[in-house]
């Protein structure tokens, strides 16, 4: 059975090209960025808030606000389940469209249903405070994550819907064109 980095690796290789600079920013273990580059040879650079990064692959930590990079430093950002993290994710996406020359790419949960957006907070925060990741502010369907899109100067594509965990979080992989 293949494990969740090699899963997340398959799903997004098709938007991954070589010779690509990319950064993933909440990278955390870094496992999916080390399994993307190998599989797609795109470069990858690394950001978190905390640095637990088992990749091998050099991460840099930065205030979860202010990107330690010049504009237009990658071609693209990623942001991997990171955005449910955030209590406001809209000044993350501004610094995400900031670095990046062409677009940022946002793989997160489509959770529909208020008892079921609960016990995904709950899950998805309880393993993240040990190593002291913010616990999970937002779990909400696509159509609300697209109106936090829609209030950023982008162009948002829906590229991909995929299951994991057995079905239970439904997700998407959405590319916002700058």
């Amino acid at each position: 059975m293949a494990n969740r980095a090699e899963v997340l690796s398959r799903q997004l290789a098709p938007y991954f090209a070589r010779g690509e600079q990319w950064l993933e920013i909440g990278a955390g273990q870094g496992l999916v960025a080390r399994a993307v580059q190998a599989a797609t040879g795109a470069r990858l650079t690394l950001v978190d808030v905390v640095d637990y990064n088992q990749s091998g692959l050099p991460l840099q930590t930065y205030d979860g606000l202010h990107l330690p990079f010049p504009d237009g430093s990658f071609d693209h950002s990623l942001f991997l389940f990171v955005l449910h993290h955030t209590p406001d994710p809209l000044p993350v996406l501004h610094e995400a469209l900031r670095v990046s020359r062409r677009s940022v790419l946002v793989v997160e949960n489509s959770v529909d249903g208020a008892l079921r957006q609960r016990l995904t907070r709950a899950i998805d925060s309880l393993p993240h405070l040990r190593y002291g990741v913010p616990i999970c502010h937002r779990a909400q369907s696509i159509e609300s994550w697209l109106r936090v899109f829609e209030r950023l100067p982008v162009r948002p594509e829906l590229l991909a819907r995929f299951a994991m965990n057995y079905g239970f979080w439904q997700n998407f992989v959405m590319r916002l064109y700058k």
